[in-house]
């Protein structure tokens, strides 16, 4: 409602006729934060632990593994909120796969894709900060979060 309350209070003092319909459908409690997310999923996957993966599109280079060094760019947020907490802010991230260092969704989301996809990883707190979650980016505890990532090298050869 958000979203159409000021495009309607616009027309309406302009002296405009609108149809609501025109001016979109706003978001719903808990949809995605624009940017990535207005995109349809080409795919999407359950994963175990209720982690879920849409695929915007999917790369055509090699497939990440358990233990490859992963390079990424990415956006991450709560999945109540539009804000980023986190982000690699045009610097590539890189992390061993599921070697620690980074929340274990993160990890498990990625692996099977290949380079040059780019994703939508929405994570449960179980798979994230969990029940401590991360004061220091405001991630309060037991938060889910929202992962906009996109797969740029897997720092091995085809």
């Amino acid at each position: 409602m958000r979203a159409i309350l000021p495009c309607l209070l616009l027309a309406v003092a302009c002296g405009e006729d609108v149809d609501p319909g025109e001016v979109g459908e706003a978001p719903r409690p808990g949809s995605p934060a624009p940017g990535l997310l207005d995109e349809r999923p080409a795919m999407e996957v359950e994963k175990p632990g209720g982690l879920r993966v849409e695929v915007l599109e999917e790369g055509a280079g090699r497939a990440v593994r358990a233990g490859d060094r992963v390079t990424v760019q990415y956006v991450a947020r709560l999945a109540e909120a539009e804000e980023p907490f986190g982000r690699s802010g045009g610097i590539p991230f890189t992390f061993a796969l599921r070697k620690g260092g980074v929340i274990r969704g993160l990890s498990l989301g990625l692996e099977g894709l290949r380079v040059g996809t780019r994703c939508v990883l929405h994570i449960p707190s179980e798979l994230g900060y969990g029940a401590e979650g991360l004061a220091g980016a405001g991630v309060p505890p037991d938060a889910d979060l929202v992962y906009e990532v996109e797969i740029l090298d897997t720092g091995r050869k085809r």
